[in-house]
Order: C-alpha cells, then structure tokens, then sequence
C-alpha cells in the first residue's frame, strides 16, 4: 500500500500551483492564446495540497476551458 505522501508527489508533486481557480483559469487562457494546449483541460482544487492545479479533462466534466 502505497503512502500517503508517495501519493502526494504523484498527484500534485511537479504539477504548476495557483493560489485561486481565477489564477488557474488565467493560466489556462494564457496557454491558449500561444498554442500551447493539446488538449481540453479544466482547473481543479487539489485535496492534497490545497492549491489549484490545470489538468487535462475527462468525458464527465462539466465545463471545458
């Protein structure tokens, strides 16, 4: 069984951190104004850190960015 900070790091340990979903979704926009997004994503709230990461979405999501 895995550890709870070994989960941490693979979830959010080299992932960009944004004090807000604004900073997140700023950021998201940002990257799409240069080209730089391969696919959908969404900012999210990180229950590990606390923080916001920008992650690629899933079929579910409710809204797309």
């Amino acid at each position: 069984m895995a550890s709870k900070r070994r989960i941490r790091r693979a979830k959010c340990g080299t992932k960009i951190r944004y004090a807000s979903e604004t900073e997140a979704k700023s950021a998201i926009h940002m990257l799409r104004r240069h080209d730089k997004l391969t696919s959908l994503v969404a900012a999210y709230h990180c229950p590990f850190c606390g923080q916001w990461h920008i992650g690629r979405s899933n079929l579910n999501a409710k809204r797309w960015y």
